[in-house]
């Protein structure tokens, strides 16, 4: 068996460790992405987000907005609330529906959120969003807040919440708040359906 020259060896173990030193450096770059929240569109560091939250990277209305999911952008629709629509193709911007998305973004635009799927609705809805009760940097719930103050309306899909919106929603109908004040409401087949009252 012919014998490597002497001269080659060092070169080998140069290029071995060079490869080596190149995995490293990747490894370094995933953990930094990965986990301290690195915005490669702007290259600018974020605040950390903690295991099992997300950070929202768009928001829709007042019940829909997408986060950044393990690399993937995810849409997410709250579950077992409706708020008015601001981009549906037929019935446009529907009264305090700008109110409600106003709203969500301010407690959720560029922030991390918690989400919490309900046992008895599916993974997702009928456009692959995924259906979640959504919980804020300091605890409460998004979904909950919707109703409480009037910019949503409980649904009358069956949700572990289910009761607990509805009388919500009786509260803040009683005290005319949000679109309860200022909106003439009906509903259609369970969706909220808002017009200017008077």
């Amino acid at each position: 068996m012919a014998s490597i020259p002497n001269s080659i060896l060092p070169r080998r173990k140069k290029n071995a460790l060079k490869r080596l030193l190149a995995a490293a450096i990747v490894l370094l770059l995933a953990y930094v992405i990965s986990h301290l929240g690195y915005d490669l569109g702007t290259g600018t560091a974020q605040s950390p987000v903690a295991p099992g939250h997300y950070r929202v990277v768009n928001v829709a209305d007042g019940d829909t907005f997408s986060v950044s999911m393990n690399g993937i952008e995810e849409r997410v629709r709250l579950v077992g609330v409706d708020t008015p629509e601001t981009h549906h193709p037929s019935k446009g911007v529907q009264c305090f529906g700008a109110d409600a998305s106003n709203f969500t973004k301010g407690l959720i635009a560029g922030k991390s959120v918690r989400l919490e799927a309900d046992t008895q609705q599916p993974n997702r809805d009928r456009y692959s969003r995924l259906l979640r009760y959504v919980y804020l940097e300091d605890g409460r719930e998004l979904n909950e807040l919707l109703v409480r103050e009037g910019y949503a309306l409980a649904t009358d899909f069956n949700t572990s919440k289910k009761q607990l919106f509805k009388d919500l929603q009786d509260k803040a109908k009683n005290e005319r708040k949000g679109l309860w004040g200022s909106c003439a409401i009906e509903t259609d087949n369970g969706r909220l359906q808002t017009a200017p009252a008077g």
